[in-house]
């Protein structure tokens, strides 16, 4: 990660700054952005995640829904079943690790890389300004 802008919108003191853009500019030069939105109707779905790159797009809808796009065709996939976020999955490698029948779900310097990151998105919405990410 080289460097990450964060703008929100104004607050009407009703979302304490709940309401924001996250941009990410990676050190291969590819770029991200994570909205987060929280004063959208409580009905619709709440997460969207999309992903373009190599002439593929794909777009994952609520959790439920999967749409993969490809130059040889699309691919369609709903799943029937609860929204599976990873959750379950995740406490479990947690309790592996935990009891030496696992290795680290997540390696330590990814942690803390990722820590840095969140102060860094963090301190870009206070100040208004771009931050640096070292590594």
């Amino acid at each position: 990660m080289r460097r990450v802008t964060t703008r929100a919108l104004p607050d009407s003191g009703r979302y304490r700054q709940d309401n924001f853009e996250v941009a990410l500019e990676f050190e291969n030069g590819s770029l991200g952005t994570v909205v987060y939105a929280a004063n959208g109707a409580k009905s619709f779905g709440k997460e969207l995640i999309e992903v373009f790159g190599g002439g593929i797009s794909a777009r994952l809808d609520d959790y439920r829904t999967l749409h993969i796009q490809r130059p040889s065709g699309a691919e369609r996939e709903r799943s029937r079943l609860r929204q599976d976020k990873g959750h379950r999955a995740e406490w479990r490698a947690i309790v592996n690790y935990l009891t030496d029948r696992g290795p680290a779900p997540i390696a330590l310097d990814d942690l803390l890389h990722s820590a840095r990151v969140t102060l860094a998105a963090y301190d870009s919405l206070q100040s208004g300004a771009a931050v640096e990410v070292g590594p």
